[in-house]
């Protein structure tokens, strides 16, 4: 409104306001205000309407707390001939993978052979060059990640932190925290926790989210031997037969993760 009064444009309501007003015709002034006063409070309904929508629209997106997602059936998820060039470096040329569900494996290889690289190309962050990922049947599983930076929110405590990741509630995420953290912490901004205690809050929301495939990037770097333990055995009892793919380069790390898994060495160009 203050637009249409202040800068007048031709063939608008407020020039035809301000003639109105000029030629001191007072039932078109009042008539002309009633229509931008009728027209603004239609617009602000319109505005309020799309805000909503776009919040339902975001809440949609985070499975109801106690509520399971849909889960995505498939037996196996596969890369064929994929091709990855970061400038001139190649990390993959036809490289090809298969991974059967509901196994636990561990990825392991050079430091910078393409593993995270890897991660991000079955999570849809890194887009092959050439070839696809896909499941055997096509079905899009949800995918729950873990990677080597510590990606938290700063300014939020561990609990608003894993109810943001994954939907749950406040006494869920602090039922959950308190299996691998001190509970007088949780409540302390993110800022002030130690690298370890970050990795395992991120530990906590990556096995409490509802995903059918879970992603963990060298899972266990920076705790110390004793969280180590407590943090393989936490992923352990959560897993719930989903299929885990994890990358280290220790030995001991596999062992302490899982029992009965996989090892895939992974090779670049």
């Amino acid at each position: 409104m203050a637009a249409e009064l202040i800068g007048t444009p031709l063939n608008s309501l407020g020039e035809q306001l301000y003639l109105s007003k000029i030629t001191i015709d007072t039932a078109a002034v009042f008539a002309w205000t009633l229509v931008i006063i009728i027209l603004g409070s239609i617009f602000e309904a319109v505005l309020a309407a799309v805000c909503r929508l776009l919040r339902l629209q975001k809440r949609s997106l985070v499975p109801p707390v106690g509520r399971r997602h849909k889960t995505a059936i498939f037996q196996r998820i596969e890369g064929r001939n994929l091709c990855k060039k970061f400038g001139k470096k190649t990390v993959f040329e036809n490289y090809s993978f298969s991974f059967e569900n509901h196994r636990v494996i561990a990825l392991t290889g050079e430091s910078g052979i393409g593993k995270t690289t890897l991660f991000r190309m079955i999570t849809g962050a890194e887009l092959p060059d050439c070839g696809e990922i896909r499941t055997d049947n096509r079905t899009k599983p949800v995918i729950s990640c873990l990677f080597q930076e510590n990606r938290l929110c700063e300014s939020a405590d561990a609990i608003a932190n894993v109810m943001f990741l994954t939907g749950r509630s406040a006494l869920q995420a602090e039922t959950e925290l308190k299996k691998l953290l001190p509970a007088d912490c949780l409540k302390l901004p993110v800022s002030r926790l130690s690298g370890g205690m970050k990795r395992r809050v991120l530990i906590v929301a990556a096995m409490c989210a509802k995903a059918d495939l879970i992603l963990m990037d060298e899972p266990l770097t920076g705790l110390d031997e004793k969280n180590k333990r407590k943090a393989a055995d936490y992923i352990k009892k959560n897993r719930k037969d989903r299929l885990l793919l994890f990358s280290t380069h220790s030995i001991e790390e596999m062992s302490l993760m899982e029992h009965d898994f996989e090892i895939k060495i992974v090779r670049n160009a």
